[in-house]
């Protein structure tokens, strides 16, 4: 309890570059720290699955507020102007999935990556953006055999690179709703079997994943 007593207070209190007796207005970004935390509202999930003859983009999944898939992002940025931000986002996510034999398992892991944002007219307390971010994050797939999860994990590093569309509406001058659109590439890079003993990775298939995230920032 008392953490989170300190944590609201430091929520409150200005930060110490802002300039006295200049209290920012809505849709200020210059300067500004960015920690923020969001959710998937909705997503899409494609497998993107090598073949002989190509590429393969397949229907996966699809599902709202955790159906299918729980993904919750949290992060911090800061704003070089008022158009540009720069920052990073982790994410943590849960979601059934499939070897690329075919077989159901359950994944869970994260990701972490730098992001930049350009944000466009400003009106009044409303700052639209578009977003660019790559990255690389790990997940660990258990699989389901037998009427049973088998207790030992495949792990696979998942390098990722992403773009996205959406707004800042700020309901203060320091907190402000965040919606958006995104779609990211995810490589699956599994850990090579056609050698004996541990022989680094191999790009085996890929997710082509769109969402749309709901979240709220806090600003400084």
């Amino acid at each position: 309890m008392v953490s989170l007593g300190l944590l609201a207070v430091w929520m409150t209190v200005a930060p110490p570059w802002r300039p006295p007796g200049r209290p920012p207005i809505e849709g200020d970004t210059a300067r500004r720290l960015r920690i923020f935390v969001d959710v998937e509202a909705a997503h899409w999930v494609g497998a993107v699955v090598p073949t002989p003859r190509g590429t393969n983009l397949r229907h996966e999944a699809v599902g709202v507020f955790g159906r299918h898939r729980e993904a919750v992002g949290f992060g911090m940025g800061w704003g070089l102007s008022q158009r540009w931000i720069i920052g990073a986002r982790g994410d943590v996510a849960v979601f059934p999935d499939r070897t690329p034999g075919g077989d159901p398992t359950l994944s869970r892991g994260g990701s972490l990556y730098p992001y930049v944002e350009f944000l466009f007219a400003r009106a009044r307390g409303v700052r639209p953006y578009a977003m660019a971010r790559a990255g690389i994050g790990a997940f660990a797939s258990f699989r389901h055999e037998d009427g049973a999860w088998e207790s030992r994990p495949k792990r696979v590093l998942v390098p990722s690179i992403g773009l996205g569309l959406g707004t800042h509406v700020f309901i203060t001058e320091d907190l402000a709703l965040d919606v958006g659109v995104t779609l990211d590439h995810r490589f699956n890079l599994r850990p090579r079997r056609d050698t004996p003993g541990f022989k680094g990775f191999t790009l085996s298939d890929g997710k082509l994943i769109a969402a749309i995230v709901v979240g709220f920032s806090r600003w400084f």
